[in-house]
């Protein structure tokens, strides 16, 4: 329950005791005064005097001591009513909290769980079992534990006693979910965070929705096909940009108008009639029309209108595609392959256009493959580009030899084939299908005597489940085929949405990356968490954790952002900027005497192979004056574990200059132990999944063990990261394990609040 404001019980103790006193005193100088008087009036003998004093002193006692109890009582009684009211409302605060819908979670600035209403058991699953005591059992990410501690912290230093959250949510089955958190923080009579109150509400559904109008609108700006929107009276609603570079009509010049700005005259009355007819029967239509440009050039292009209706079956939008196709009406050679003789893209294209409507009327299925030979370009590197050719020419044939008649297959260009696999029924499957397509290149190829085993990865969609139209198909079979090669080539795999979405939110992001990277590198900043000596508790350092604040709303995380920065080799100059402001930061700290030992930087395996790393290191220990001994570059275990000698010589001779080497994420990777004692390294970092929850994790605890002892042996320091428990601190402690960092001590946090955090902390250690 809601932590109880207990300043009114407070107050009534400081009245109760101030009331005491005042009566006390008051009576105490009366009763002095009056009956000195009096006993000095009355008696005259001085023995009888004396004793008549010792007698007053005994009434005094009695009666002082009767009225401090009358009163004490009076004052308990009247506490304990309050005391009783306020459990009263708490009870009913309580009741109220567990009545409403929304889930309510209150936690402290170290994420322990002070409260969860009745909807927060039910809406995380928790109604069979006790409801988890830390928050970060809650977040599926340490970037999200990050923000709901941090978010509150900060904002409460800046007077911001609320504020909202978009995050990912974990259950107690293992599902994560999108929340919606608005939080309210509780500070104590000092301005300090005592406590936040959420209010949190499952907005998946809300998320996913949006997400595909976001893709929707993304495509629809994106397409190469002209897109066009009418009403159901034919009034144009909207046109994406591909519309205007085909026709030349801008959006403005469209929007309100009807298709018939585009119309030719070229077409008889009966054409349209026909048109409209299919379109009222079957909801679609597609085919060659002959328009007329902005500019009064006649095109010819190839169209599909579709009919969105309503549930009750009325037409409520027309969505019409559009493409070009003067070249291949003026062009007849134009549909052919030079180089196999197979049918080009454009012809394809125009082939599968024209067998999509009589498949949908005979709910014919099909299987549209995109073929890719993987590694084609050290063929041609080693062999040269004539056996190349004829390495194009032998798959072309062999593919041919695999096809049913009704197939088709054409050249993409380059080292790549299209293949329409047509009738598949419960013989010749989906899977089947693909798995000939593989099967097919285990055979050796060869040429000019020498025999060649090559492979390929294959992407697939299926109609009409991926797709209504050529285009549609093609992308996503295309997108499946990116998957493929992503996933270690020499594999097929077939097209889902999720494909789609990824390389959307893939594509945004990098554009954001690169316009941040090259013009707003402020976005990027940098956070540290403190590594803690477990011995004798002092900080011996920090990591660097750079994070991508686009705007106050919107935070990249860094899952996210870092893999598209070394796809784009944009990992290199952002690398340089995070090591110069590292060190910066440190020699800062180091002016105010924070007294730690070094600053950690991680580096990306791009880095080390594309870019003159030694020289850009050298360069900024010049430029900031940063001691090389006080710097710990941290590389992860499976970029080590290549084999590869350039980045050892590299390390090497960073290492020779003073800078430390660290292997990160330790224990993720398949290390060989003769090559781990041949590299230069200096500390291990144990990957934070390997750190036991409980003194139940027995195999946890045997695991980290046996990598603590191993790194002793080579004589290696070992720093353990995702520290959360004081009982995985006593673990680590207990097996002569070094440093550890984690959530234990602080989150990553900016370097001004870093500063107070180790100020603070050394105040708390030297107490």
């Amino acid at each position: 329950m809601p932590k109880q404001d207990q300043s009114k019980p407070h107050y009534s103790s400081q009245k109760l005791a101030l009331k005491v006193a005042l009566t006390y005193t008051l009576f105490s100088l009366l009763w002095i005064y009056f009956s000195d008087r009096a006993l000095e009036h009355l008696v005259s003998n001085t023995e009888t005097l004396s004793l008549l004093q010792t007698y007053k002193g005994w009434l005094f006692v009695s009666i002082t001591g009767l009225m401090i109890f009358v009163l004490i009582q009076q004052g308990l009684k009247k506490q304990h009513r309050i005391q009783d009211n306020l459990d009263r409302h708490a009870d009913h605060l309580q009741q109220i909290l567990h009545s409403v819908s929304h889930q309510i979670i209150q936690y402290d600035p170290n994420g322990q769980i002070l409260f969860a209403n009745q909807a927060a058991h039910e809406g995380y699953h928790y109604l069979n079992k006790p409801f988890p005591t830390q928050l970060s059992e809650l977040c599926p990410t340490p970037q999200g534990l990050e923000l709901l501690l941090l978010e509150p912290f900060q904002s409460v230093q800046q007077q911001q006693l609320n504020g909202s959250l978009q995050l990912q949510q974990l259950n107690a089955h293992g599902e994560i979910f999108i929340a919606q958190i608005d939080w309210t923080a509780i500070v104590n009579e000092h301005g300090f965070l005592e406590s936040v109150i959420t209010a949190i509400e499952d907005v998946s559904e809300q998320q996913k929705h949006q997400e595909q109008l976001d893709q929707a609108a993304l495509v629809f700006n994106v397409a190469t096909e002209g897109y066009m929107i009418t009403d159901a009276q034919g009034k144009i609603l909207s046109v994406n940009p591909a519309f205007t570079q085909l026709t030349g009509y801008s959006s403005e010049q469209a929007v309100g108008q009807t298709p018939k700005l585009l119309n030719s005259g070229l077409h008889e009355p009966e054409f349209y009639t026909a048109l409209w007819e299919q379109i009222s029967r079957i909801g679609q239509w597609q085919g060659e029309i002959i328009n007329r440009k902005q500019n009064g050039e006649i095109q010819h292009v190839w169209q599909k209108i579709y009919a969105l209706q309503d549930p009750n079956n009325n037409t409520k939008r027309y969505i019409a595609t559009m493409y070009e196709i003067n070249e291949l009406k003026h062009q007849s050679s134009a549909g052919q392959d030079s180089l196999t003789q197979l049918p080009n893209l454009p012809q394809f294209r125009d082939r599968l256009n024209s067998l999509i409507p009589d498949s949908t009327k005979q709910h014919e299925k099909f299987c549209l493959a995109y073929i890719d030979i993987d590694n084609f370009q050290n063929i041609n590197d080693s062999l040269g580009h004539e056996s190349g050719d004829i390495l194009v020419q032998q798959v072309a044939q062999r593919l041919a030899t695999l096809i049913a008649p009704d197939d088709l297959l054409a050249r993409q260009g380059g080292d790549e084939f299209i293949l329409l696999g047509r009738k598949l029924d419960h013989r010749r499957t989906n899977l089947v299908f693909a798995d000939s397509l593989l099967e097919m290149f285990k055979e050796p190829f060869v040429i000019d005597g020498q025999r060649l085993f090559i492979t390929a990865s294959i992407g697939l969609c299926c109609f009409p489940e991926d797709g209504a139209c050529a285009n549609t198909l093609l992308r996503n079979a295309d997108t499946a085929l990116y998957r493929a090669k992503d996933t270690g080539k020499n594999n097929y795999q077939f097209y889902t949405a999720q494909l789609t979405s990824n390389a959307i939110q893939k594509m945004e992001i990098e554009t954001d990356l690169r316009r941040a990277v090259s013009e707003s590198l402020e976005e990027f900043i940098v956070f540290y968490q403190p590594q803690i000596e477990l011995d004798s508790g002092k900080i011996a350092g920090a990591e660097a954790l750079v994070r991508w604040q686009i705007s106050p709303e919107r935070r990249i995380p860094p899952d996210h952002f870092i893999p598209a920065a070394e796809n784009t080799g944009l990992i290199i100059p952002l690398g340089k900027q995070i090591l110069r402001q590292s060190c910066l930061d440190f020699l800062c700290w180091h002016q105010k005497g924070l007294g730690l030992s070094r600053i950690s930087v991680n580096v990306s395996m791009i880095q080390l192979l594309r870019s003159p790393f030694l020289e850009d290191v050298l360069q900024v220990l010049a430029e900031t004056k940063m001691p090389a001994h006080c710097l710990e570059l941290e590389v992860t275990e499976s970029a080590l574990m290549k084999e590869n000698e350039q980045v050892a010589s590299v390390l090497k001779q960073l290492q020779d200059l003073g800078i430390q080497i660290a292997i990160d994420d330790f224990g993720t990777g398949y290390s060989s132990l003769g090559r781990l004692q041949n590299l230069p390294i200096d500390r291990l970092k144990i990957d934070r999944s390997f750190m036991p929850k409980n003194a139940q994790s027995i195999s946890d605890q045997a695991l980290i063990t046996s990598v603590i002892s191993l790194a002793n042996n080579l004589n290696l320091e070992v720093i353990a990261e995702g520290v959360e428990t004081e009982y995985q601190a006593e673990l680590l402690t207990k097996n002569h394990c070094q440093l550890a960092q984690g959530y234990l001590y602080s989150p990553p946090i900016p370097s001004h609040e870093f500063v107070k955090w180790v100020e603070q902390y050394n105040q708390a250690v030297m107490l």
